[in-house]
């Protein structure tokens, strides 16, 4: 996953993120995230390039009343060896859940991508997910009590194509997250 994403993790200005939430609940939602995803703003403070990076800006906008700050970061340092840095990935974040031999009911399954929800049409309810294993090139369905889906930028919006939901359904994730550029009127 980290190769997937930059790791970075600023939280959204109050004029680029949703309504869905209050202030106080999107502060308490990104608090509980931050940790999960170990998210800090030093890491790399002692880094040169940083430090180059943050001045030349500093020097561009000297003029502005606007901060220059770092970026803040899914990643820990090392304790030992502080040229060490680990990057958060779901096994950071799971912990003990994403260890081989897990015997709970939560099961990582690698190589499997999710191709569509199939809804209940008495309850509107997920019935069950549609998943493929990219290896064996077979899918499968697989039935749970919740589902999350969060397979990326690109992803994420093509499983609920393919579930059936359109722009009537979510109007405000495809018009708010996915285009997240002006569209030409129709």
């Amino acid at each position: 996953m980290g190769s997937h994403w930059t790791c970075c993790t600023p939280r959204q200005h109050n004029l680029e993120r949703s309504t869905i939430f209050s202030d106080t609940e999107w502060s308490n939602l990104y608090s509980k995230a931050e940790e999960l995803f170990r998210t800090n703003s030093t890491s790399f403070d002692d880094s040169i390039r940083q430090q180059l990076v943050k001045h030349v800006l500093q020097d561009a906008y000297k003029n502005t009343s606007r901060e220059i700050i770092s970026m803040p970061l899914a990643c820990k340092r090392g304790e030992k060896n502080k040229n060490y840095v680990e990057w958060t990935c779901p096994a950071t974040i799971l912990g003990d859940l994403s260890k081989p031999g897990y015997s709970g009911d939560f099961e990582i399954r690698p190589n499997t991508q999710c191709v569509k929800l199939q809804l209940d049409d008495g309850t509107g309810q997920v019935a069950w997910a549609l998943v493929k294993d990219l290896l064996q090139d077979e899918t499968y369905y697989i039935m749970a009590k919740k589902y999350v889906i969060c397979a990326g930028a690109v992803l994420t919006p093509g499983i609920l194509f393919n579930s059936g939901f359109t722009t009537a359904t979510l109007p405000a994730l495809v018009s708010h997250k996915i285009c997240q550029t002006p569209q030409p009127n129709h």
